[in-house]
């Protein structure tokens, strides 16, 4: 009888213990879930009840000695966890002060205290990734599996460690350190965002902001003696290229690195021996977020009180009718000193308006340093180009507008995008692509709204991509101001690529499309793009324009005998209002 009773507690006990020690494993992992989202609070009480789940079995170790082997590695990798956990909650409080203040101690000439603090945050993420590490080996072979968070944890906090640690040193270094803030307008959209009316030169100084000077950008190119052919669309307006229209690249990076080649080049920075280490692109639209958080700026020089409203009416304005443009230089300072003066709760808004405009790229930032670049990259935040895989197998899409000679008339400008595929079983699509454009400026007071929207567009498909036919453009004939044949104008490397077709390994259609105010237009391409067959993985990628509001429309046809696995349907539709900057469905074919 006494066999029977130890057999059947020792049966209720593993029972018991197995579903403690899968508790004791789902524990760890909402610590490992709170740990990355920097929730010490959270971790905390997730390891509080890991606590109580090992003193039970601990408990029950003297009558039941095969629980020991398990006991013996599981409070080491415990510990490591605690460790882990205390180190986080550091850590977040070091990266709150940092969201919360950074403005401030740069403005406020307090770099070497920012430069303290992010050496914190690299120091503390390798640390916390080194003990991840140690996790890893203590928990190897134990009952229940390492939470699978931790693995790509240890590789973001390694990733974090490693931009900061070039963002140290650019600010730490004893040569003042500058950054290039360029105000684009989508009111004139161009490939990489907006004409580029106005720029900032921000010089930091050991972690401190120490000058800030905007300026037009044709101060710099009046003085820049490079003669460089533009590309072909521009050659009816300009004779030579230069800063003012070098964001001709859908790729944000290659656009950066031309206007600083040009700005660099000029007698204003050149005599100076400045070099930018990076730029920053923003659009009008962040200043009129800022501007609702910070409030309206008295320009008594200008006889005016700017606000979120009347910001782009105003700076417009200035920019057709006035020779000296002087609202943004104004401005720009008012700005950064009360961006430091926000309350907590306007610091969280701020936060939250500066995380939808990177995602919509209406924010684009670029690194000279590579590590760094990298990581802008990994965040999503550098308006690159995504350089299609080998084994790619789907379609991308990119629509780029650029406004030639069209005023301002794209601030009032709505675009749909539509794209139609039927997939062949040869492996073959046969895509459909219908650009729709409504000019909506035909009844505002300023000429520059309602001017003809002439809009040279660029279709971007995979490179195998062959076109069957376009049209519904307007046509055009470019006739350029000057004969570069017969001049000692050059040619530059980037553009010839771009001229070639050359976009990273996409295939470029181009047309024209000519829209009075009130009009409706559309550009129409039919063009076969290939996929691979086997597998049935698909992928569809579009990739934003910064600057432009598009709604866009797929429809998908699986080829004879199969259908889509996301809609249970040989037809896959879906519509999107305001797409992010890169949108990418994964899709599946499946056989009937």
């Amino acid at each position: 009888m006494t066999g029977f009773l130890t057999a059947g507690r020792l049966r209720d006990f593993k029972e018991n213990a197995a579903v403690t020690i899968n508790l004791i494993g789902a524990n760890f992992r909402e610590a490992a879930e709170r740990l990355e989202a920097f929730d010490p609070e959270g971790a905390g009480a997730a390891l509080a009840l890991v606590s109580q789940q090992l003193r039970y079995l601990r408990s029950q170790t003297d009558e039941f000695g095969w629980l020991k082997n398990f006991l013996s590695d599981l409070p080491a990798a415990f510990n490591r966890l605690a460790e882990l956990t205390a180190l986080a909650a550091k850590t977040a409080d070091d990266f709150n002060y940092l969201k919360s203040d950074a403005v401030g101690l740069m403005l406020y000439q307090k770099g070497e205290a920012l430069i303290g603090l992010l050496e914190r945050l690299q120091n503390n993420s390798r640390q916390m990734a080194e003990l991840i590490g140690q996790l890893e080996e203590q928990t190897r072979g134990l009952n229940y599996p390492l939470p699978a968070e931790l693995g790509p944890l240890k590789t973001k906090l390694y990733l974090t460690e490693q931009t900061l640690l070039p963002l140290i040193d650019w600010l730490k270094n004893p040569t003042p350190q500058h950054l290039l803030l360029l105000f684009q307008n989508p009111s004139e959209i161009r490939p990489a965002g907006g004409f580029l009316g106005s720029y900032a030169d921000v010089v930091f100084d050991r972690g401190s902001l120490v000058n800030l000077e905007v300026r037009d950008i044709y101060d710099s190119d009046g003085q820049l003696d490079s003669k460089i052919i533009p590309p072909e669309p521009l050659q009816e307006i300009t004779v030579n290229w230069g800063s003012r229209d070098a964001n001709w690249f859908f790729d944000f990076p290659t656009s950066a690195r031309k206007v600083i080649q040009f700005l660099e080049a000029s007698k204003i920075y050149k005599e100076r021996g400045t070099e930018w280490s990076g730029a920053i692109a923003l659009n009008v639209r962040v200043i009129e977020d800022l501007l609702r958080l910070t409030g309206p700026v008295d320009l008594p020089e200008k006889g005016l009180t700017v606000d979120d409203r009347n910001f782009l009416t105003e700076v417009q304005r200035e920019v057709e009718t006035a020779k000296n443009k002087t609202i943004l230089k104004l401005m720009t300072p008012i700005i950064f000193e009360r961006l430091a003066k926000l309350s907590p709760q306007q610091k969280e808004s701020f936060l939250r308006e500066l995380g939808g405009r990177l995602k919509n790229k209406d924010i684009m930032l670029y690194f000279e340093d590579l590590v760094m670049e990298a990581q802008i990259k990994n965040w999503r935040a550098g308006g690159e180009m995504l350089d299609l895989p080998p084994d790619f197998s789907g379609n991308y899409l990119a629509v780029v507008n650029a406004n030639v000679g069209g005023g301002k008339s794209d601030a009032f400008i709505k675009q749909l995008i539509s794209l139609s595929a039927e997939l062949g079983t040869d492996g073959l699509a046969k895509n459909r692509l219908i650009i729709k454009r409504r000019h909506e400026g035909q009844n505002q007071p300023d000429p520059w709204y309602k001017k003809d929207n002439l809009d040279f567009i660029q279709i971007l498909a995979p490179k195998e991509a062959e076109l069957i036919s376009l049209t519904g453009g307007s046509g055009k004939t470019i006739t350029p101001l000057m004969d570069y044949g017969s001049s000692d104008y050059k040619n530059d490397p980037d553009l010839l690529n771009w001229a070639q077709g050359g976009h990273l390994g996409k295939k470029t259609f181009s047309s024209w499309l000519r829209l009075s105010a009130g009009e409706t237009g559309q550009l129409a391409a039919e063009y076969t793009t290939g996929y691979q067959t086997a597998g049935g993985r698909y992928q569809f990628i579009y990739e934003k324009q910064s600057g432009v509001e598009t709604e866009l429309e797929l429809n998908l046809q699986a080829p004879p005998g199969f259908f889509w696995q996301e809609s249970n349907s040989s037809k896959f539709y879906r519509e999107v209002k305001s797409p992010e900057a890169r949108l990418i469905l994964e899709l599946n074919l499946r056989p009937l």
